[in-house]
């Protein structure tokens, strides 16, 4: 319950605390860029890509072959600020095409 207010706390509220004294709440909102790839970089690249893992700021992606991995990580830095500000927070620092 919320003390100040006297009513209960919103669910999203009581998480987020959690998290935070766990030291996880950072990793756990890195995880949202893997939700957001394909809205952010639209139907062309996301038919071609495919989003695997975050660790530590860095986005994982797995990409169809060779000739399109140039043509992406040529975007990358473009792609990087997309996802941030979606985000609403510097959450990716890099992403690592595969």
């Amino acid at each position: 319950m919320d003390q100040s207010k006297g009513r209960p706390e919103k669910l999203g509220g009581i998480l987020k605390k959690l998290f935070s004294s766990m030291g996880i709440e950072e990793g756990l909102e890195q995880q949202d860029a893997l939700l957001i790839w394909n809205d952010v970089v639209g139907e062309r690249i996301a038919k071609i890509s495919e989003p695997e893992s975050v660790k530590h700021g860095r986005l994982y992606i797995r990409i169809k072959n060779n000739m399109w991995k140039q043509e992406v990580h040529y975007h990358k830095h473009e792609i990087i600020k997309r996802i941030n500000e979606r985000l609403m927070r510097d959450a990716i620092k890099d992403i690592v095409f595969l």
